[in-house]
């Protein structure tokens, strides 16, 4: 696993992750790299000062950026939030696609069924990543 002294070792190791065929770069950074990405690109969205986002999508330059501040589980559900996003856009659904409260919903939905459910997630990888 590459990485760079000082920052904290990567949750995810890699840095690309594939939604409906597209490539988006994936990183993890601090919470104010991230606010001031999404101000950037979303200038009214941003909330206030104290909020924490905990990560962020951007689908015109294929990019997922997650706050690597916060806890571990935090951090998975926020992975798993970011690619709901990717892949609703990608399908279309773009009249839900920025629904926080259904978005959020789905990610810790699905940690926790992955969550306990380990053999369910192995059997899933076995079937669609058989080892070559």
């Amino acid at each position: 696993m590459n990485t760079v002294v000082g920052e904290p070792e990567k949750l995810i190791d890699t840095n690309t992750i594939t939604i409906s065929g597209v490539d988006f770069r994936y990183g993890e950074c601090s919470a104010t790299t991230i606010k001031s990405l999404y101000t950037d690109t979303e200038p009214d969205g941003a909330g206030d000062d104290n909020d924490t986002l905990y990560g962020f999508i951007d689908v015109g330059e294929q990019s997922i950026y997650v706050n690597n501040s916060v806890g571990i589980h935090i951090m998975c559900a926020t992975v798993l939030h970011e690619i709901l996003h990717g892949i609703l856009v990608t399908k279309g659904f773009l009249d839900v696609y920025d629904d926080e409260n259904l978005v959020t919903a789905l990610s810790y939905g699905l940690l926790d069924v992955l969550k306990t459910n380990p053999d369910l997630l192995k059997s899933l990888a076995k079937i669609l990543c058989p080892a070559t």
